[in-house]
């Protein structure tokens, strides 16, 4: 089974959203795929922020019981390909795990804002943006 892994800053919002997202979808599609997430400068053991389960939420899947996990080189080594929320994520995480520099790809053309802090309306274009990032990938990998 291939692995994907998302990575934004504080694996609290986009990444896990990322997560619920393409789990969804390798589910309905019954793709031999799993996803997971990480951030780049998580806090372990945080759950999702309340927006994010809250969006989720109305998308019909569950966040209540994720949790953040920092970025590792382990995590990274073990994942067929990490999409990455913005550009800078990209860099940082090529530049502090080089040796799977050539797996990790922005998500998007356009990097995914980060919703943290912000209303429901910031969560849900972030979440619309992941959703339809994630349809274009695994559209291709079918």
């Amino acid at each position: 089974m291939k692995k994907i892994l998302f990575l934004c800053t504080g694996n609290t919002c986009r990444s896990p959203m990322a997560q619920a997202i393409a789990g969804a979808w390798i589910k309905e599609h019954k793709l031999n795929l799993s996803a997971d997430s990480a951030g780049l400068a998580a806090y372990p053991g945080s759950p999702a922020s309340e927006n994010a389960i809250a969006v989720m939420r109305e998308r019909g899947l569950d966040l209540s019981a994720f949790r953040s996990k920092q970025a590792t080189e382990e995590l990274l080594k073990t994942a067929d390909s990490v999409y990455a929320m913005t550009p800078e994520h990209c860099l940082a995480a090529q530049a502090w795990f080089p040796g799977s520099a050539k797996k990790i790809k922005p998500l998007s053309s356009v990097p995914v804002a980060d919703p943290y802090g912000k209303d429901m309306a910031a969560y849900r274009k972030a979440a619309d943006d992941i959703e339809k990032a994630i349809q274009k990938i695994l559209g291709e990998i079918q």
